[in-house]
């Protein structure tokens, strides 16, 4: 699981790598680029298994008096343009091929998908990690500062999601403290039903006393290693 986070974290840093460099590429073009009236002369149609894209084909006059034609990168369906339409185009006087049509999409299009796909990969990376990281640390600090309690288990429950086709299970217990009220706690997953291995149905849980609710950590030590990790 974490070698799996892991590469998912990776992929999506490169991704937002990927994003800023192609951001400041755009950023430098627009800088050092000629902005000239075009029109549209046709729509190029992609295929691919399910769907088609039109993409712009225009054609400008810079200013050294040579008409260029290029095809924009971005394209839609249905068509974002008409032929005939005029559209503004950026064009770099040194390479005049190397032309964009003046949109949001066409310009900035590219940057936006790759940063949200980097994000998303990157939270579904680093995320887990992250969380994973301060869960151990609070186990850690419980049970050295804590209390342990021994907890009346009331469910052992099977998540409604999977990962890699496992569902994971996790333990909900109860105890009662000194004053009669009861306090609920849950364990984080396993993966593998521990039903099992439960004893006497009693699972031990270091809390924090003073907020026994927020902070605890059910002890799940007694598992085979193999329910712990997936």
């Amino acid at each position: 699981m974490r070698y799996m986070t892991s590469i998912f974290g990776v992929i999506g840093l490169l991704m937002l790598v990927g994003s800023g460099y192609w951001y400041n590429s755009t950023r430098t073009f627009l800088q050092e680029a000629i902005l000239a009236q075009g029109e549209v002369i046709d729509l190029q149609v992609s295929r691919s298994s399910d769907s088609l894209t039109y993409h712009p084909v225009v054609s400008f006059v810079e200013r050294d008096g040579r008409v260029i034609e290029f095809r924009s990168s971005s394209g839609s369906n249905p068509p974002s343009y008409d032929i005939g339409e005029q559209v503004d185009v950026f064009y770099l006087p040194s390479n005049p091929q190397d032309a964009m049509l003046n949109g949001f999409f066409s310009l900035w299009g590219g940057v936006v998908i790759l940063g949200l796909l980097g994000s998303v990969f990157s939270a579904v990376g680093f995320v887990p990690l992250v969380v994973g990281r301060r869960s151990r640390k609070k186990a850690a600090w419980l049970k050295e500062h804590g209390r342990l309690v021994m907890a009346e288990v009331t469910e052992v429950e099977r998540r409604n999601y999977s990962v890699n086709d496992v569902h994971p299970w996790r333990i909900r217990a109860r105890w009662r403290d000194e004053r009669g009220q009861w306090h609920e706690f849950v364990s984080d997953n396993v993966w593998d039903d521990p039903g099992s291995y439960i004893r006497d149905g009693v699972v031990p849980v270091y809390i924090d006393p003073q907020q026994p609710d927020k902070r605890h950590h059910v002890d799940l030590s007694f598992l085979p290693a193999g329910l712990l990790t997936l």
